[in-house]
């Protein structure tokens, strides 16, 4: 029996006063939580929702930060990637990490070279955003 989305959305409440009692307790480990972009996949694929009001959410929520699923980014111009990283920092949001589909396994070595610079653009796309890492899928 697991755990449906509906459920886990509540916790939501629970995860920040979870967060706020660290302090008081003796644990001295690094958890900090976020939302995963991939919550508001819907919403974000249909434009209801832009990156940008996402990242407001998290602010609001109390989390820390942001997985982003890129997917959703309108463009990875310069331009956009840095007016996004300081939307996320003018609200005390990290953006933690860039996840990204890449198919390494590919029956020719052209393909399987056009994959690697797949992934590369997206290491690249994380660099300017200040993520710390890559998530490939």
């Amino acid at each position: 029996m697991g755990v449906n989305r509906r459920d886990a959305l509540k916790a939501i409440p629970a995860l920040a006063a979870a967060a706020s009692l660290q302090a008081q307790s003796e644990f001295s480990g690094r958890l900090r939580p976020g939302l995963v972009a991939y919550t508001y996949r819907h919403e974000l694929e249909s434009k209801k929702l832009s990156y940008e009001d996402v990242i407001r959410m998290v602010a609001d929520f109390g989390l820390e930060g942001l997985d982003t699923t890129v997917y959703w980014l309108p463009d990875t111009s310069n331009r956009y990637l840095a007016s996004l990283r300081r939307t996320a920092y003018r609200n005390g949001v990290s953006l933690y990490s860039v996840a990204a589909r890449v198919h390494l396994c590919q029956p020719t070595p052209e393909l399987r070279r056009a994959e690697v610079d797949s992934a590369k653009q997206w290491v690249d796309v994380a660099d300017r955003l200040g993520a710390t890492h890559v998530r490939v899928f």
